[in-house]
Formats: C-alpha cells, structure tokens, sequence
C-alpha cells in the first residue's frame, strides 16, 4: 500500500442522535442541531462546515503553498491551510459524502436522529466532541470503521463535549 493509497482511504459512520431525556429543551436541541447541520446548497443532512466553517481567509488561499501565505494564515487563524484546519477540526480534510438521515426511535420514547456517511482520509471525532458541547442536552452515540483497517473499528459516546465510552474492535 502506498501513502497515496492512505490519502484515499474511507471511513464509514454511523452517528446516532437523541436527546438525553424527555424535556422540552432537549427535543428542542435536537430538532436545532437537525437543522444548524444541514447544508442547504447541496441539499446535505450533515455538513461539517455548517457547524465549524473554514475561515475565509484559508477558502481564499487555497492552493497557495508559498511559506508567506502560510505565515500570514497562522497569524490571522491559528492555522497554515484548509486542509490544516479541516484535519485538525474535523479530523478529516473534507466534508462527509453520501449522507443518509434516518428518523428512528432508540432507547427512549424520544426521536433519534440516526446519519450514515462517509468520511476520507480519517474519521470525525475531532468535529463531534466540538459539535456535542455546542448540544450539551444531546447524546452522540457514534461507530466508525476504516475500510483498509488503518486503525481499528471503534464506537464512541459523546455528551457535552465529553467523550463519555470508547471502545475499540480488533479488525
């Protein structure tokens, strides 16, 4: 396997949401995080960049490699590229594709919010630990898998920001 190969690796999700009880607050959270994550030009369920957007000035020096652009970059956001930016925030440098959204029913009475997708070159644990303490009243229940086995299977629990499980899988 080459490093090129690495680069192009995918990454399935599955992202369960739901609130963590009953209370009007928490169905309340869950039906603004539905909303705050789509994407509306691409008619997405889920889109990373709505809830933690790419500075414009790292949009705007795309493909500008030139160690002055990057100083100056660093300076203004504390980051040197897009890509810098997005693995660092997101954990992976692109937004997630084929996204489903399926409304189910889980452990409680309560509506869960149950997203498929995919994600290249790494998964999005970074993106959901920022995501969960921006929806503290909701529970984020997440099981990820690398389809060359660059790392183990995993699922994780997120609630207020806080990685509250995590448990590994031999592949």
């Amino acid at each position: 396997m080459t490093k090129k190969d690495m680069n192009n690796d995918w990454t399935y999700t599955s992202l369960f949401v739901s609130p963590q009880d009953s209370s009007d607050e928490a169905i309340y959270q869950l039906d603004n995080f539905e909303g705050d994550m789509e994407d509306p030009d691409d008619n997405c369920p889920l889109s990373f960049y709505e809830s933690l957007p790419i500075p414009e000035v790292l949009v705007e020096s795309f493909g500008d490699d030139s160690e002055e652009c990057k100083n100056k970059n660093y300076a203004k956001t504390g980051y040197k590229s897009l890509f810098e930016y997005t693995k660092k925030r997101w954990g992976t440098p692109y937004d997630p594709v084929d996204v489903s959204l399926e409304y189910m029913e889980r452990h409680t009475d309560n509506e869960t919010l149950k997203y498929e997708f995919r994600t290249q070159d790494g998964h999005c644990l970074p993106w959901l630990a920022e995501v969960s303490s921006q929806f503290p009243l909701l529970v984020f229940e997440i099981t990820c898998q690398n389809e060359l086995d660059l790392f183990d299977s995993f699922d994780a629990v997120y609630i207020n920001g806080k990685q509250v499980s995590f448990n590994t899988h031999k592949n």
